[in-house]
């Protein structure tokens, strides 16, 4: 619009109708004046030249810096979403260990629980490895809760669910 501006403006205006005035209603509408009118109007910008050549280039200087500010979101948004894949397969492996884990821990409290009953182990040690047995299947839990929370977070960003494979939006 600014660059179409710049140059001469050309308008075509066309306008027919009809008057009458009266009293009453009746009589308004016999002898009607026919009114019919066109116009046309050419403007030469002489004096505003600069001015249009001014506003043409903040149009374009306006236009380069929404192009350059979207770039830059698509490309933070690629970062985080790079980052955000990164951390969920963290949280993946260290569900894994987690995993890996809580099946050393019940080995453990079972054969202490096996030692205690036999009497080779004291109370206080059978207390220690159930500690450690529910501080384990604890940290498992956040680590779960943490995996699928970051799961989330790249199904937002992304708008797609890579479970069921299918977008978000339709």
């Amino acid at each position: 619009m600014a660059r179409k501006q710049r140059y001469f403006q050309l308008s075509v205006d066309l306008s027919i109708g009809f008057n009458q005035y009266s009293d009453n209603l009746k009589a308004s509408y016999q002898n009607l004046l026919q009114q019919n009118k066109i116009s046309m109007t050419l403007s030469i910008p002489l004096l505003d030249w600069g001015r249009q050549n001014r506003n043409c280039k903040i149009a374009q200087n306006t236009v380069e810096v929404v192009t350059s500010d979207e770039r830059i979101n698509i490309l933070q948004l690629e970062q985080k979403v790079k980052s955000s894949v990164a951390d969920y397969n963290l949280q993946l492996s260290i569900l894994k260990n987690a995993e890996r884990a809580i099946k050393l821990s019940d080995m453990q409290y079972n054969e202490m629980l096996e030692k205690f009953k036999i009497g080779a182990c004291s109370m206080k040690e059978l207390r220690e490895a159930m500690i450690d047995q529910q501080k384990i299947h604890y940290d498992y839990m956040t680590s779960l809760r943490n995996c699928w929370v970051g799961y989330y977070q790249i199904r937002q960003l992304t708008l797609y669910d890579f479970i069921s494979m299918y977008s978000l939006i339709e």
